[in-house]
């Protein structure tokens, strides 16, 4: 399966009258495949191509940027666990149009970061399931973009509709 979105930005700027000049454009698209017959094992990826629209009333334009996120994982405690090796990454592909901003600094952002993750549900009691997340990435080989690391810890408390 294969889905492919188109987004504008939001919210629009006071003096904004169309979308395009709120900021950006978004075209996206994913999948997953399953790497065996019992679909335990499974890698994803999702691609966003992000359209830059000029400042209103000049010829200020950030350049576009090409994302893919995605990664490897595996499907434990019956399907109620995953565990398994993310991704993200990032290219600016078209150079920012400012004044005292070098094409050269402009086009040559990029970004990396791979880690761990783990996530799944949890049944609290019949009517509450706790569905969480936890993740670490450690961002390698940036240019012109602060290096770091990041944990990501989230946890979302849900009521299924009977």
């Amino acid at each position: 399966m294969v889905c492919i979105c188109l987004l504008a930005s939001l919210p629009r700027a006071p003096q904004a009258t169309t979308d395009w000049e709120c900021g950006r454009i978004e075209l996206s698209a994913g999948t997953t495949v399953y790497l065996d017959e019992k679909k335990q094992w499974h890698a994803a990826t999702n691609a966003y191509y992000n359209i830059q629209s000029h400042i209103k009333g000049t010829n200020r334009k950030a350049g576009n940027i090409l994302s893919l996120e995605g990664g490897v994982g595996h499907t434990l405690c019956s399907g109620l666990c995953n565990v398994g090796v993310d991704y993200y990454t990032q290219w600016k592909v078209t150079d920012d149009k400012f004044a005292n901003v070098t094409p050269t600094f402009s086009a040559s952002i990029v970004t990396y970061g791979i880690g761990p993750e783990i996530n799944g549900v949890i049944p609290i009691n019949a009517k509450t399931l706790a569905v969480f997340k936890l993740a670490y990435f450690g961002e390698l080989g940036n240019r012109v973009a602060t290096q770091g690391q990041s944990i990501i810890m989230s946890v979302t408390l849900a009521k299924p509709k009977p």
